[in-house]
């Protein structure tokens, strides 16, 4: 049985919980994509790189079963910066405007050849995201599968 502290790779992508690899290969066997499906729908951490893989991104749990094509999302997490109230209250609006020019500029290299940033907002509208500085890029992401 694997360590649960060490990391196994499988396709390119780090499953980093021994235990969980070692439940999943008691239904999947050595099927790969079997494999990564059922320690997806397990709940275990996926990496590809440092960079984590969203849960359902091998397993869709909306049809209840492993996804034919990989539906692959990366999550960015930021940099948690610390910033004192009085500085943070002071710049909070010039801010808001960057953040927003920001997001705006990050979902037109997203988009680029795909959706157009009115179509992202339209989408954005129907999902009851307010398209803004504080419209998270997961948010955005999750309109926007990288799939391989």
């Amino acid at each position: 049985m694997p360590d649960n502290n060490v990391p196994i790779v499988i396709k390119g992508y780090m499953l980093c919980y021994g235990s969980k690899v070692a439940r999943a290969r008691e239904v999947a066997g050595d099927n790969e994509d079997a494999l990564l499906a059922e320690y997806d729908k397990l709940g275990g951490l996926i990496k590809k790189g440092d960079i984590e893989v969203k849960t359902g991104s091998f397993f869709d749990f909306e049809e209840k079963h492993a996804r034919k094509k990989p539906k692959v999302i990366l999550i960015h997490k930021a940099k948690v910066v610390e910033v004192e109230e009085k500085e943070e209250e002071l710049k909070e609006e010039k801010k808001e405007d960057r953040a927003e020019e920001k997001v705006e500029e990050k979902v037109e290299e997203k988009v680029a050849g795909s959706l157009t940033v009115k179509e992202i907002k339209e989408k954005l509208d129907e999902l009851g995201i307010e398209y803004s500085a504080t419209a998270k890029k997961a948010d955005l992401e999750s309109l926007l599968p990288i799939e391989e």
